[in-house]
């Protein structure tokens, strides 16, 4: 069963750095959990949701100068969607790529309108709608504009995979990696290969994160903000695989990583996740006393920056300590534990946008009755 990762969004774990690539995802999928340990797109990500997201702007040169107020107006944009807010995002870009056109800021108006397309498919699973915003990039601009040109690449390479296109995703996610080292946009071609590794057969997906963290660490400070996400993602690559030693050493990694950021979100996911690795390597004592503390994290969190998300994770927190119980034979408390998981994640629209994880929990929680 694919389970829908948490390889946050490389949006979400990385929306503590200068980057930007409003598409991504997370990727839910945070491109974002260990139940959906991977390329983590929420639910609500993910995903992480990526899940990265875009205003990142590196070093380059558009052929058009690029209006400071409407790069103001796209980072508010960007900001509104790495925050969980698809819908309010999807009205913001939507105004965004109007006003962009009606001034001839043809690279803004191509990133807005494809993320209009990536909000759509996070709103709605509207493909067709996605196709026509698409569409209207590739109508606006062309690979003349590395900034808009780069996102839609992104943006168009996530929707090949939401339809199972993988080998046209993988191809689409070469051509962003191989343009955007052309153009100067480091971050983004760090994105691609990213990406390429989440729609590539999982044996095959440790290579690509490895290239990803090889040109990152020899790369800027810019590309160097990627290095959590990164690590975080392979790590779910290894747990995936059954390498739970390796995936705890990544995850610890990512962890390093995240912690040299300055929000709180893609710190309390990246320890939710050693704490999971913990559990798998047998240090269940560390894992529990370590998911406790990620709960009660993810619950302050839930208040200010985190929002949904933050929510989504106190239910993975106790699915994790659910799990635990269970191994016990601590029947009661692990039923409880459980439940408690599945109504959050019925509140946080697993049922209708990853009914495998509804699935998961639901095996779980009938084993115990």
């Amino acid at each position: 069963m694919q389970r829908k990762p948490l390889r946050l969004s490389l949006a979400l774990l990385c929306a503590s750095s200068a980057l930007t690539l409003g598409c991504y995802g997370n990727s839910h999928e945070s491109d974002a959990n260990p139940n959906k340990p991977d390329r983590y797109q929420p639910t609500q990500a993910q995903s992480n949701s990526e899940t990265r997201d875009t205003t990142a702007k590196e070093h380059v040169v558009e052929s058009t100068p690029i209006d400071p107020a409407l790069s103001e107006q796209l980072k508010e944009a960007d900001n509104t969607f790495r925050t969980g807010k698809y819908a309010e995002a999807l009205e913001l870009y939507k105004a965004l790529a109007n006003e962009a056109e009606v001034a001839g800021q043809v690279s803004i108006q191509m990133e807005a309108l494809a993320q209009c397309a990536r909000m759509v498919s996070l709103t709605s699973r509207d493909f067709e709608a996605c196709a026509e915003y698409l569409s209207q990039v590739e109508s606006a601009g062309n690979d003349t504009y590395p900034s808009g040109w780069s996102r839609y690449l992104g943006v168009r390479g996530i929707y090949e995979r939401e339809l199972g296109q993988q080998e046209k995703c993988i191809a689409t996610f070469a051509e962003m990696r191989d343009y955007c080292k052309a153009h100067d946009l480091p971050g983004r071609a760090v994105d691609a290969i990213h990406h390429m590794a989440l729609a590539a057969p999982l044996t095959e997906q440790p290579k690509y994160a490895l290239e990803a963290i090889d040109i990152a660490e020899h790369g800027t400070d810019e590309t160097r903000r990627w290095l959590g996400p990164l690590w975080n993602n392979l790590g779910n690559t290894y747990h995936d695989l059954g390498v739970y030693e390796e995936a705890l050493k990544a995850f610890e990694k990512a962890k390093y990583y995240h912690g040299l950021g300055e929000r709180e979100m893609p710190k309390m996911m990246a320890d939710w996740a050693v704490a999971r690795a913990l559990r798998m390597v047998g240090s269940v004592g560390k894992a529990e006393a370590m998911l406790k503390e990620t709960q009660a994290w993810a619950e302050r969190l839930r208040e200010g920056e985190g929002g949904k998300q933050a929510y989504e994770f106190i239910g993975m927190c106790k699915q994790e300590l659910g799990g635990i119980e269970a191994d016990r034979g601590n029947k009661n408390e692990a039923l409880k534990l459980l439940q408690e998981a599945r109504a959050i994640y019925v509140e946080v629209g697993y049922p209708q946008n990853w009914p495998e994880g509804m699935e998961i929990i639901d095996a779980q929680i009938a084993s115990l009755r």
